[in-house]
């Protein structure tokens, strides 16, 4: 990904010496880091237990679209979606449903598509944001924070 390739559609929008500056700050960045055999991206290079239900290893899918249907390595966004963090939580924050779609999984993604959508609490005000629990533990959270 180099953003000479679409350096046609930023000079409309842009400035020549902000595309240099934008394609030297992507030349600086990192490799993503790879499990021992390259076959998945991990979160990171060193990382704990997860302590909430996000995968940031995913990202590489949703929202940057590196890996999936139609781009190269294909089998690297499957294989990071398979090997994700956290795989049991798919409610609230979970990008699953979106990532799910977007490495082939359209079974999976309708799946959770329809549970998220029947999950509600007849307890709250709107019924399809959340469970009247997790809502009280936001508001108790926010209370506390300065």
């Amino acid at each position: 990904m180099t953003f000479q390739n679409s350096s046609r559609y930023l000079v409309i929008l842009t400035t020549p010496s902000l595309i240099n500056e934008w394609s030297n700050c992507y030349v600086s960045l990192p490799p993503l880091p790879m499990d021992v055999s390259s076959t998945y991206i991990k979160p990171a290079q060193t990382y704990g237990n997860a302590n909430n239900s996000e995968n940031p290893e995913c990202y590489c899918i949703f929202p940057y679209r590196i890996y999936g249907i139609g781009k190269t390595n294909f089998n690297v966004g499957l294989a990071t979606f398979n090997n994700r963090t956290v795989q049991s939580y798919k409610y609230d924050w979970s990008q699953d449903v979106i990532q799910e779609p977007l490495v082939g999984l359209v079974g999976s993604a309708q799946v959770d598509v329809i549970n998220n959508f029947n999950d509600k609490d007849s307890q709250c005000r709107f019924p399809a944001f959340g469970h009247l629990e997790m809502i009280i533990c936001h508001v108790k959270i926010l209370a506390v924070r300065p």
